[in-house]
């Protein structure tokens, strides 16, 4: 992301602000490797081999595990959304350090002038441009930690009443 910036970006901005948002970008990426070399695989291969182990055991509710698996993908529909949030939390985040930092370097030339309530202004106005998207990617995070429960209960759900059905119908074919 950092690379992508325009000239005028490295030009208007010190070396420490650079060097962090360089840091955030490596560390966004490190995470997500990580994230796609190692849960990636684990859950493909518990999703075959529970597939597997369902279809060799019932043919009928191993195929309907399969769908039903696909449920667990319901993070596509808000990704753009969490991240377009994201960008503008992070912005509004650097434009509370750039205020903060500029009220600090300029402290004694303030206390000089008692001019404390025009310094802090500033940092209010940011602070303020900050809390609608922390506000926004909050109320997003949680509604996707709040839909994980409920989307493991429709699949849990779905597959225990295919099971109790296929069961009951194989009771009632036996003459129990």
């Amino acid at each position: 992301r950092t690379v992508r910036y325009p000239a005028d970006f490295f030009r208007a901005h010190g070396v420490a602000r650079i060097i962090q948002h360089a840091l955030q970008d490596t560390q966004i990426v490190v995470q997500f490797s990580l994230d796609v070399l190692v849960g990636l695989p684990i859950a493909a291969l518990s999703v075959v081999g529970f597939g597997a182990y369902m279809i060799y055991h019932h043919a009928f509710l191993g195929l309907c595990m399969i769908p039903l698996s696909l449920l667990t993908g319901y993070f596509v529909f808000f990704d753009r959304l969490i991240q377009e949030w994201n960008r503008k939390w992070m912005e509004a985040w650097d434009r509370v350090r750039e205020e903060a930092s500029e009220l600090l370097t300029c402290i004694s030339e303030i206390r000089s002038h008692a001019a404390f309530e025009h310094g802090l202004a500033g940092l209010r106005q940011a602070f303020a441009g900050h809390r609608q998207p922390a506000l926004r990617v909050g109320r997003l995070t949680a509604l996707f930690h709040a839909i994980n429960p409920f989307v493991l209960s429709i699949q849990t759900g779905a597959l225990y009443g295919l099971g109790a059905a296929l069961c009951m119908r194989s009771s009632a074919l036996a003459g129990l």
